[in-house]
């Protein structure tokens, strides 16, 4: 019976670890589109449709990743 209770345990632990991973993530997307929300008005950007605009945002997300890991060196 205490194998149970600890494996019960130990999956309600990982199953919130998970959870918060991706409120973080979903978070962290949020704020990220912001930044890409703020920028496109400062310099006056905008897209044809939804699509054209989705695949901007991933070429954003990158180019941000690119910039950050440069200025950790």
């Amino acid at each position: 019976m205490e194998l149970w209770k600890c494996i019960g345990f130990g999956l309600i632990l990982m199953f919130w670890a998970l959870s918060c991973e991706a409120t973080s993530r979903s978070l962290q997307d949020a704020s990220m589109y912001g930044r890409y929300e703020q920028w496109m008005t400062r310099y006056g950007r905008v897209y044809s449709d939804a699509n054209e605009k989705e695949n901007r945002f991933k070429i954003f997300k990158e180019n941000v990743a690119f910039i950050e890991s440069s200025n950790k060196m």
